[in-house]
């Protein structure tokens, strides 16, 4: 298993809301407006990631600290859903979808047409839910925002998936196009992953270190085996003490709290799914008791595991 297979692993579990899909087709000079989406429908940070995908034209995006040129065929995304803006030009046209969207459910994908003249900027704008932003060492390696460029894709790939996606959308919501954007969002993963460099750390950087991948690779690819810091070590032919400053360097934890995260992680995600009972999560999370895997699920989650089954 590689450091691409680590991170397809962990994040296979990307999955499209469905709660708010829209296009933006606006011509002239514009910008969003104050109103925040998340509110207007009640979208969780950590649960829904907005994103945005350029098929027409270009626009700029601005958050706390940053700014980002966008054009046609380029991603941004918003893990944590930080708060953001979107535009072409200054002091254009005011256009709020969060006021000016009919309330869903919507039968057709809806289209805020605004302004006139050129030039003509075409944006897909959505929510996705990624169930392994539960997983929390993914989450402290995410940067805030995610930028992929069509511009740094050699084979066009981008340019041609976002064509493909708004193609898609033409006639209303489209289960092809939901799985172009998960794919497009995955590829967003890799390219961080790929661009992980000495002195970065994180999960992305983890996944992509020599001893520390090979370490990750055994606990991802056999989470129910006997897994202790010697075993580990092997694993990732280090030391001990060696694979324990790795880990405590690129992730900030021990490598057995990395083990016991993953396998709680795996936890909730079938506990979530309907797809296993506590008793066995415990088990399979190698647990003694049903009450101490209890109590480290709610350590973990903030919730026992009976009630995050019901809330999810």
């Amino acid at each position: 298993m590689t450091a691409q297979d680590i991170l397809q692993h962990t994040i296979r579990a990307v999955r499209l809301t469905g709660a708010v899909q829209f296009r933006l087709s606006v011509r002239g000079a514009w910008q969003t407006g104050t109103g925040s989406l998340m509110d207007r429908f009640a979208l969780t940070p950590g649960r829904a990631v907005p994103f945005h995908i350029v098929s027409l034209g270009g626009c700029w995006a601005t958050w706390p600290g940053g700014r980002a040129e966008l054009s046609a065929g380029d991603l941004i995304a918003f893990p944590f859903a930080a708060p953001h803006d979107l535009g072409l030009g200054e002091d254009g046209l005011v256009v709020d979808p969060a006021s000016e969207l009919p309330p869903p459910p919507w039968q057709a994908l809806p289209t805020l047409e605004r302004g006139s003249g050129t030039p003509e900027t075409r944006i897909l704008c959505g929510f996705f839910y990624c169930s392994a932003f539960g997983f929390a060492p993914l989450v402290h390696g995410i940067p805030a925002v995610l930028v992929t460029r069509s511009a740094a894709d050699p084979h066009g790939w981008l340019a041609a998936t976002a064509a493909e996606i708004d193609r898609e959308l033409q006639d209303g919501p489209s289960p092809l196009a939901e799985r172009l954007v998960e794919a497009m969002f995955v590829q967003m993963l890799r390219q961080n992953l790929a661009a992980a460099g000495p002195g970065v750390t994180g999960w992305l950087a983890a996944a992509a270190d020599p001893v520390v991948g090979r370490c990750l690779t055994g606990i991802h690819d056999r989470p129910g085996d006997d897994w202790t810091l010697a075993a580990l070590a092997r694993a990732a032919g280090a030391s001990p003490s060696s694979l324990t400053a790795r880990f405590h360097r690129l992730l900030g934890m021990t490598p057995m709290r990395y083990v016991r995260t993953w396998r709680l992680h795996l936890a909730a995600r079938a506990l979530r799914d309907g797809t296993t009972t506590i008793a066995d999560a415990a088990f399979a999370a190698r647990y003694n008791s049903e009450a101490a895997f209890t109590r480290a699920f709610a350590a973990e989650y903030g919730q026992p595991p009976a009630r995050w089954r019901e809330a999810s």
